[in-house]
């Protein structure tokens, strides 16, 4: 039964406040309204450079580079629908890359490294491919 008298108590209070109730009620859900509206308008677009620098590796009488593999997925994901939020570009030199970082022309790059392939599939023996 004390929890009656204390939520009567409680209710006496708010009516007395009835200002700062009505604004508790009414501000939030305005500012849940207003930041809907902040995030709808500007859909956020992230450019990746990729630096391809992998030169693949001869493994079961296959060339395989995994280098390349990481730049055409990339390439597929920024075609393939044009709301994506990643949009990838790739290029050769690794110094323009960062120089387009620095201009802020990208928000990141990845230099893949040369050694990406053979890293991978641990093929310790294997000879390497120079392309």
């Amino acid at each position: 039964m004390r929890w009656y008298a204390v939520f009567i108590k409680g209710m006496k209070e708010q009516i007395r406040d009835f200002w700062i109730l009505a604004m508790t009620v009414i501000m939030a859900p305005l500012f849940i309204a207003i930041y809907f509206l902040m995030v709808e308008t500007e859909t956020p677009v992230y450019d990746i450079l990729l630096v391809n620098q992998d030169s693949g590796i001869q493994h079961d009488g296959k060339q395989v580079n995994l280098g390349d593999s990481l730049v055409f997925y990339g390439q597929l994901l920024t075609g393939s629908s044009g709301v994506s939020m990643l949009h990838f570009r790739t290029e050769i030199n690794r110094e323009k890359a960062i120089e387009m970082l620095r201009q802020k022309q990208a928000e990141v790059v990845v230099v893949i490294p040369d050694n990406l392939t053979a890293s991978v599939l641990d093929t310790s023996g294997v000879t390497s491919t120079t392309a």
